[in-house]
């Protein structure tokens, strides 16, 4: 029985501890780890602002694209980091692609500009 009140105890004290830690911290979605290098750059890409310039605007139009297909392309996509560049100091560029497109991005201090972007047809 001394076993059982034991933890019985514990139950109690953990039930408690995660009401403290609930109600002082709150549901906070602020919050993220990212532990692969994958995630890690295209969490730092996501928080800065995206340089739409001339030339992007461009090639978006040829490619039938808008901001929000470059949106998706840096949540769903997956960072080929044999084709990109992360040697250089001043702006690291980083392939990203998915099913749909690919494109460069140059990532800098404070702004991440769009180098080239490919649309990918697939042929039936």
């Amino acid at each position: 029985m001394e076993f059982a009140k034991r933890i019985i105890w514990y139950l109690f004290g953990a039930l408690i501890g995660i009401i403290f830690v609930y109600s002082w911290f709150g549901n906070r979605t602020d919050i993220s780890c990212n532990y692969f290098p994958d995630a890690r750059v295209k969490g730092d890409i996501q928080k800065k602002i995206i340089n739409y310039d001339n030339k992007t605007l461009i090639l978006l139009s040829e490619n039938d694209l808008d901001s929000s297909d470059i949106s998706k392309l840096i949540i769903d996509g997956d960072v080929v980091f044999k084709k990109s560049n992360t040697s250089i100091d001043s702006c690291k560029t980083y392939f990203i692609e998915n099913k749909n497109m690919n494109a460069i991005f140059e990532n800098c201090d404070s702004i991440v500009n769009i180098v080239s972007i490919n649309k990918i047809v697939i042929q039936e």
